[in-house]
């Protein structure tokens, strides 16, 4: 990202902290936590995927006795 873009984005970031009443160091605080749970989500079921995909490669290594309910 060059220096233009970080800074526009710095300012928009300032002025909604101001307009919240919260240091912009609060408000990045916020933003990250919140894509953090929506990374976490996204992680979840691209895990899920993942092993829907694979089951018989799991199954072979791990057997049945090892798999979860449906």
């Amino acid at each position: 990202m060059d220096f233009r873009r970080q800074l526009q984005l710095f300012i928009r970031d300032w002025e909604r902290a101001s307009e919240q009443g919260i240091s912009v160091n609060r408000y990045i605080e916020r933003l990250v936590q919140r894509d953090a749970g929506e990374n976490g989500r996204a992680f979840v079921e691209a895990a899920a995927d993942f092993m829907k995909q694979y089951e018989s490669v799991f199954v072979e290594e791990f057997g049945r006795e090892h798999e979860g309910p449906r």
